[in-house]
């Protein structure tokens, strides 16, 4: 059973056995004898989780309809409980491209390496290109009085991939998989504080998407007793998170043993046009790991340009350009 469930508060789920049905399950045994049978199941969580990483919260702006958003000194209990808590560390080291950017806009930091820390506000958004590996945590906590304090009411907090949309300007598309194709979740052990670490580096392919990736929070009550929160009402927020990841057409992130030989040979052009779209680089034959690079020159449209106005400028012909890829 799933829904919105209301901490310390009775929430109501209606359940309905077909005609067919004998359920053996419950005290006393249901039997339909012929007809639909339905039950008012109510059940009373001490829990309400959420989120606090990638990124945390705001308790006061995150109202809910029918639900009263917590009081100013309510917040302040919410989040000086929080920061009492003890974090695990997560199961693979936080990665953040250095050109990624997102919501703090950071730009590329030359010579940073492959990685950047977590900014202390978190990150809702990023953008990275091929090959640019990236490991954000996932972390949840519950931090009501009751549980804090009651070791029978202790609750055991895991996330995990909920669903991925992915989108452009043409289309958008709920994926078959929780997460993208090559992302992995690695699960943090169960408990409150929960770490876990998400992993992904996007492929040739990927280019030219938004994806929202969303995690949800489960927590197991009791032994017997697990639950999939997608909202908790009580702190007037929904414990489900989502970040958009884009991936960018035309960049791509050096890996290890890559040169602009190798990465010509790949995307079908030269090392010297490759060099001509990246002036940046100084040392063309010193690659770092993690280097963002253009694939070529970026040509920005104007309004009245057409494709094959393009393929003449830049000496190319129509087919070539449709095969790289462009989206139209």
């Amino acid at each position: 059973m799933w829904g919105a469930w209301w901490a310390g508060r009775l929430a109501e789920e209606v359940v309905c056995f077909r005609p067919s049905d004998v359920n053996g399950r419950v005290s006393p045994p249901v039997t339909t004898h012929g007809e639909e049978r339905c039950f008012n199941v109510r059940i009373n969580t001490p829990a309400a989780p959420f989120f606090t990483a990638p990124f945390a919260l705001n308790h006061l702006e995150a109202g809910m309809e029918r639900v009263a958003t917590p009081s100013a000194d309510e917040a302040k209990k919410i989040d000086a409980r929080t920061a009492l808590l003890e974090f695990p560390a997560p199961p693979v080291s936080t990665c953040i491209p250095p050109h990624a950017g997102g919501d703090d806009g950071a730009p590329e930091v030359p010579g940073a390496g492959p990685c950047r820390a977590m900014p202390a506000e978190g990150v809702r958004a990023l953008h990275v290109g091929v090959g640019c590996r990236m490991v954000l945590p996932v972390a949840a906590a519950e931090v009501q009085a009751s549980v804090l304090s009651n070791d029978t009411m202790a609750t055991r907090l895991t996330v995990r991939a909920l669903r991925t949309t992915r989108s452009s300007l043409y289309e958008q598309q709920q994926l078959r998989t929780a997460m993208p194709e090559g992302a992995k979740m690695h699960q943090g052990p169960k408990a409150n504080p929960h770490v876990s670490s998400f992993e992904w580096e996007p492929a040739r392919g990927q280019e030219g998407y938004v994806y929202t990736v969303c995690f949800e929070i489960v927590a197991d009550l009791t032994e017997s007793c697990s639950h999939r929160f997608y909202t908790a009402p009580y702190h007037g927020h929904p414990a489900q998170m989502c970040v958009d990841i884009a991936v960018q057409r035309c960049k791509y992130c050096v890996r290890l043993g890559e040169s602009l030989e190798v990465l010509a040979r790949s995307y079908a052009t030269t090392p010297l046009q490759l060099w001509a779209g990246n002036p940046a680089l100084t040392q063309p034959n010193m690659l770092e790991v993690g280097t963002l690079l253009n694939l070529g020159i970026i040509y920005v449209a104007d309004v009245d340009d057409r494709l094959p106005k393009i393929a003449q400028q830049m000496g190319r012909s129509l087919q070539e350009l449709l095969r790289c890829g462009i989206a139209l």
